[in-house]
This record gives structure tokens, sequence and C-alpha cells, in this order.
């Protein structure tokens, strides 16, 4: 559950570094 919000969280951070 929780190793896969941080996944979810890094996710978010890659397509936001992405953009």
């Amino acid at each position: 559950e929780i190793i896969c919000f941080n996944l979810s969280l890094k996710g978010l951070l890659v397509l936001m570094v992405v953009w």
C-alpha cells in the first residue's frame, strides 16, 4: 500500500519534471 503510493508519488514528480 505505502510502496504503491510512494511509486505513484515519484511518478507524479517525474511527470512534473518532464513537463
